[in-house]
């Protein structure tokens, strides 16, 4: 009979311990939020539900914490487990999130399922036309499944990109490269070992054509700690380096002369947008020897959401600020604008506009001087665009930059962050292969050599030298050329 006593009380004891690690490990994983860090929530909540899986408030609180490091997958499974149990009275909004999540997924057919039931369950206007497009979204997903075939994307390699998040690449004329990257140094159980210095600050790595250097974190002003670094641009001479000075409440747009030494910080003030508190995604362009800038701006009141505005730029005062036309400016977000002048094409990332899921890319015909409505944007497609989130294109002499959280397949953790692409066009047109003054008659020095090098050698199957399985020929590059013309005409 003692035995058995003991045996109960080592028993209760130890009960009594795991109740105890649950509630520290969901106190640890709830702290872990409240300061923005997702990565450890998961760790502490997935110790919590180990010990006990049964609680739908664990259940939730681990499915957000997924769907904040991206892994939807697993969100989206804890998701429904809490939806379908309480057939939607602990998780009303459970329809909208399984939905956007499902889109995020590419599961549009399942998502439309869903996004109706939001419908149904809102009456606020404002809810019903979002999700409204949201369901447009995913007719017109289905409808343009097939990528474009000549764009090639790829992911910049691990000098640029980390296993944690960079974004918003700039390129200045000269080839220098910058971007925002958010990296913080973690404990043995996954969190932040200083979640108060977790801040997202700019990098720079030098490109020339041998390729990129290891970027390195810039060194600017003191005084703006507490602040996230996002979006640089740059102007277009490459003097000034525009971004977003992003906290927790409010965001504003500052700058830097770029040949500037010390990188002191000026915050540039905004004439006429007293009731938005958050202002970023900075774009400027000069016409007629006069800057301009263009920018998203977000009103303090609920449901607010990103519009795009336009001003004149003189030093770092913005004024005579304009919004763009509603047929640009939609009911969901509009960010990271970027203007072609020379082809009046303005480029944006939105999620009201008709897409995969989340942001897409957009483009549209637009000009400061032309008031009132233009067509409707154009979807960019894919692969540019994705079910994910895809913004801040930079366009560049060889095609682009664009920042996605779409993951790669050889990169572990896909959907975790955000990693910076360039794109191409997978093959040139052959009337713009050999040109003069793509080849010129003679190279004087090492740079003209390098302008016009890699030299891309087209065949067709088998030719030159049919027959044979020789990796060289003796045909000059000129007699090689000129057959494969030939068999093209």
């Amino acid at each position: 009979m003692r035995r058995f006593c003991i045996l109960i009380f080592i028993l209760g004891l130890s009960s009594s311990l795991s109740s105890q690690d649950y509630y520290h490990w969901v106190a640890f994983g709830d702290q872990a939020m409240e300061v923005g860090d997702p990565v450890g929530a998961v760790r502490y909540y997935e110790y919590a539900f180990e010990l006990d899986s049964s609680r739908q408030e664990l259940t939730y609180a681990l499915a957000s914490a997924y769907r904040e490091v991206g892994n939807y997958p697993q969100a989206l499974r804890l998701y429904l487990k809490v939806y379908s149990k309480g057939r939607g009275r602990f998780f009303p909004e459970g329809p909208r999130e399984i939905a956007q999540l499902k889109m995020y997924l590419g599961e549009y057919e399942s998502a439309i399922e869903f996004w109706k039931r939001a419908l149904r369950r809102t009456d606020d206007l404002e809810q019903k036309a979002w999700v409204e497009g949201q369901l447009q979204s995913c007719s017109y997903a289905l409808s343009n499944p097939i990528p474009e075939e000549d764009v090639e994307l790829i992911r910049l390699d691990e000098r640029i990109n980390t296993t944690e998040s960079e974004s918003g690449a700039t390129m200045h004329p000269k080839g220098d490269l910058v971007f925002s990257s958010l990296r913080g140094a973690y404990d043995e159980n996954g969190g932040l070992d200083e979640p108060s210095t977790y801040f997202a600050r700019l990098y720079h790595s030098e490109v020339d054509t041998y390729g990129a250097s290891e970027a390195q974190q810039m060194n600017l002003q003191t005084g703006f700690d507490q602040v996230h670094f996002l979006n640089p641009r740059f102007s277009p001479a490459g003097d000034r380096l525009f971004f977003t000075l992003f906290e927790e409440n409010s965001s504003q747009l500052g700058m830097i002369n770029w040949e500037d030494s010390t990188k002191v910080i000026k915050v540039l003030t905004m004439d006429g947008l007293p009731d938005y508190p958050f202002i970023g995604h900075p774009f400027v362009f000069t016409q007629d020897e006069q800057s301009f800038i263009l920018f998203s701006a977000k009103r303090e009141t609920e449901n607010s959401t990103y519009d795009l505005y336009w001003g004149r730029l003189s030093g770092n005062h913005v004024h005579d600020i304009k919004a763009l036309p509603s047929s640009i400016n939609s009911v969901g977000n509009e960010v990271t604008p970027n203007y072609q002048l020379s082809d009046s094409l303005l480029y944006f990332s939105s999620d009201g506009h008709p897409g995969y899921g989340g942001y897409d890319l957009f483009q549209v015909k637009w000009h400061p001087a032309e008031a009132g409505e233009t067509s409707l944007p154009q979807n960019l497609g894919l692969p540019l665009n994705s079910s994910l989130n895809d913004h801040s294109l930079e366009i560049t002499v060889e095609g682009g930059l664009v920042t996605s959280d779409r993951g790669t397949e050889d990169v572990e953790a896909s959907f975790c962050c955000s990693d910076i692409f360039r794109f191409s066009q997978k093959v040139e047109q052959l009337d713009t292969l050999f040109t003069d003054d793509r080849v010129p008659e003679e190279i004087e020095d090492i740079s003209e050599l390098n302008r016009i090098l890699p030299i891309r050698l087209y065949f067709h199957n088998d030719i030159p030298d049919p027959g044979s399985q020789s990796r060289r020929t003796e045909l000059s590059y000129n007699e090689t050329v000129s057959d494969y013309l030939a068999l093209e005409g």
